[in-house]
């Protein structure tokens, strides 16, 4: 059983010889913790395997317990206060570095109602909690074809099959670009607030918007070191990240003079194109595969693409005011649905809000499951 595997929401059945990472033996029934990036719960029950041993990464920590009930231990696990104790054993630094410690987590104490009782608890909090899930599930798959939506209709306004007259195919250099990059400073984990100066880390453009918050704190001898501020009406472009997010980009609407640029990130302006057309380009099929045979680095999770190789990727440019016009149609549209999309993340974010509250209520007994002992 793998992270990965977990995500998907189900094992993951491969020859033993084929795994070349650290891996551990497990059985039906083990209740299996996530020690990695901590803050995303991840709590699962060894399945029976029939007459196949069952292996896990050695990344999940192992619970046994005669005294409970498999179903009712993941609950208990998944429950906020567990969690909060839960988080007070981490090692590391931030994000993927963090560790649970697997001695100090099995040194939380957990109370244990009866076993008759403890089933009872699951039972519910199965029927319950489906329900919930089942309501999340449809939002998230509402989400995906919204998303796909508004793909197509900015795919179909800026990059048709065949090009207007009134359209050029150029090279983003003949764009006349200008541009600008910060420099790697040291940080600390959290923003800045209010006048403290923070730098953006490429969480600030990766999302396809701005995210102003995704930023650290600089510390006081790097402050001096610091170049290129945020500027409105600029295309932030992230040049070095996992394959999928090489080349992303956000627009930024207003000027943040507290906040400045990493040297992972560009901050553009062009002569003769509009910044939020430029923008809308960078969610492009074409604009995203010109960029896979561009980027280089040693390993995948880090690629870096080169400004010579940006500036050469070739986009469909329509005169300025037409630029406009599309912009302003594409605002429309993409806004209607960026709502709709809002709107449904709403209801998933309270409907699991709800989960974690049944859950809580149920393991502490506020809730009647019909049995008292």
């Amino acid at each position: 059983m793998s992270i990965p595997a977990f995500d998907e929401g189900s094992p993951e059945t491969v020859i033993g010889s084929q795994i070349g990472s650290t891996k551990l033996q497990v059985s039906p029934s083990d209740v299996l913790v996530s020690k990695i990036v901590p803050h995303i719960q991840r709590v699962w029950v060894v399945p029976p395997g029939g007459d196949r041993r069952q292996i896990a990464s050695s990344e999940w920590i192992v619970l046994r317990a005669d005294v409970a009930v498999p179903d009712y231990l993941r609950y208990a696990l998944l429950d906020t206060r567990f969690h909060a104790r839960f988080m007070a054993t981490v090692d590391g630094l931030s994000g993927s570095l963090q560790r649970a410690r697997p001695q100090a987590v099995r040194q939380i104490e957990i109370k244990l109602p009866t076993i008759c009782r403890q089933r009872a608890i699951a039972d519910y909090l199965d029927r319950e909690t489906a329900q919930i899930d089942a309501f999340i599930a449809k939002n998230e798959e509402l989400i995906t074809l919204l998303t796909e939506r508004r793909a197509a209709e900015i795919e179909l306004a800026l990059a048709p099959r065949e090009l207007p007259a009134t359209w050029d195919s150029v090279q983003i250099r003949r764009l006349g670009p200008k541009s600008e990059s910060g420099v790697s400073v040291n940080g600390f984990s959290v923003p800045a607030e209010g006048d403290e100066i923070g730098v953006l880390k490429t969480g600030a453009v990766s999302k396809g918007f701005f995210d102003p918050a995704e930023n650290k704190r600089v510390v006081a001898e790097d402050l001096g070191r610091v170049t290129a501020p945020v500027r409105g009406g600029s295309l932030i472009v992230n040049r070095a990240n996992t394959p999928e997010l090489v080349g992303s980009a956000a627009l930024v609407v207003e000027s943040r003079p507290t906040l400045y640029l990493s040297d992972k990130l560009w901050q553009l302006t062009f002569e003769s194109a509009n910044a939020a057309y430029m923008h809308y380009w960078t969610k492009t099929d074409a604009y995203r595969s010109q960029l896979r045979g561009l980027s280089v680095g040693a390993s995948l999770s880090m690629q870096n693409l080169s400004y010579g190789d940006f500036l050469s990727v070739r986009i469909s440019v329509p005169p300025r005011r037409e630029q406009a016009e599309l912009v302003a149609r594409l605002n429309e549209v993409t806004g209607e649905i960026d709502r709709a999309i809002d709107a449904a993340r709403r209801g998933s974010d309270l409907a699991r809000e709800r989960r974690a509250a049944l859950i809580a209520a149920a393991v502490t007994g506020k809730i009647d499951v019909g049995v008292k002992s």
